[in-house]
């Protein structure tokens, strides 16, 4: 690798009935919620979402109703409580409760990191995709039905959108990294494929947008224990195996807080992303890349560029900070 660069709904209670299920909060233990599946949705390739949980009890219920008022109603939702030490346990369970349609799962694990959480939420998948959103983030309404189809239509086997930055109160954050963000996206649109962008920049930013074919994480493999960079360490390692697709529409809120990983953790980083593109050089002279798409050298970095970002995304309207 010639150089390595730095990586850095509205809320809105579902109106659907449910049949009550039960939840037990020690370790291991878990809750069915939910009854069966919409029967406008038969035929529809099942979405299992994988919802990791750490600490967000301010967030949690707006990204599981995110997940519940989504417009493609073939969805399994999973959610995996990685030991929090607030109230999360008891917030979702109570949510979960108030849903149906859709088949919920609640599993409360003790503390094992984010990648174990996704890993066993991908363990009890049963769907034919495989989607994660982060705990403190949501998906617009319209998010599953537009990846499905573009994974469907193309026959992308991970699929990932554009993403809003959002603070706390749901507006839009003018973040540092948000700029840059912008400046890789526009720069990838020069680049001969979308790999190339990625060794200059995580355009995914989050696992929150990570949308896959179950039988491409078959042969991938599971999340490594990385604190930050698991996202781009997991979108490379695609990337040896498949050529992820972009969708030019942004359909996630990623959230920029003072609580988030990236905000505590983000010094780790720099040491991080060195160890997961020494791992894509190595595969990449061992010729462990089915993708002939796949770049084989280091990528120059993106220039600088900016969009305006629309203010309306499938229906849910963000305002500016």
């Amino acid at each position: 690798m010639d150089e390595v660069f730095r990586h850095l709904s509205n809320e809105g209670r579902s109106s659907w009935s449910v049949a009550r299920g039960s939840i037990q909060n020690p370790a291991g233990k878990s809750g069915v919620f939910g009854t069966g599946i919409p029967a406008s949705s038969i035929g529809d390739p099942l979405v299992s979402v994988i919802v990791p949980s750490y600490n967000h009890a301010g967030f949690i219920r707006q990204a599981i109703y995110s997940v519940a008022n989504q417009t493609y109603r073939n969805v399994e939702l999973i959610v995996i409580d990685d030991g929090s030490r607030d109230h999360s346990p008891s917030v979702i369970s109570d949510t979960l409760e108030g849903l149906a349609a859709i088949k919920a799962q609640l599993f409360v694990q003790d503390n094992k990191g984010a990648h174990d959480a996704i890993n066993r939420g991908i363990l009890l998948a049963r769907g034919e995709y495989i989607a994660i959103l982060n705990s403190d983030d949501f998906y617009y309404p319209c998010r599953m039905e537009k990846l499905v189809g573009k994974a469907r239509r193309d026959g992308c086997e991970f699929v990932f959108s554009k993403v809003d930055f959002v603070s706390s109160n749901n507006l839009l954050e003018r973040h540092r990294g948000k700029s840059a963000y912008i400046q890789a996206y526009e720069a990838s649109k020069h680049l001969p494929s979308l790999g190339f962008a990625l060794m200059g920049y995580n355009l995914a930013v989050t696992t929150s947008n990570c949308f896959m074919k179950k039988s491409l994480v078959d042969r991938v493999g599971l999340f490594h224990d990385y604190i930050i960079v698991h996202d781009w360490d997991y979108l490379l390692r695609v990337l040896l195996e498949s050529e992820p697709c972009l969708l030019d529409e942004s359909l996630l809120a990623y959230r920029v807080h003072e609580h988030n990983t990236l905000s505590r953790l983000g010094h780790v980083g720099p040491s991080e992303t060195q160890m997961i593109f020494g791992h894509y050089a190595r595969a990449v002279a061992a010729g462990k890349a089915p993708n002939k798409l796949a770049p084989q050298r280091g990528s120059r970095r993106p220039a600088r560029k900016t969009r305006r970002l629309s203010m309306v995304k499938c229906g849910h309207r963000l305002s500016p900070v």
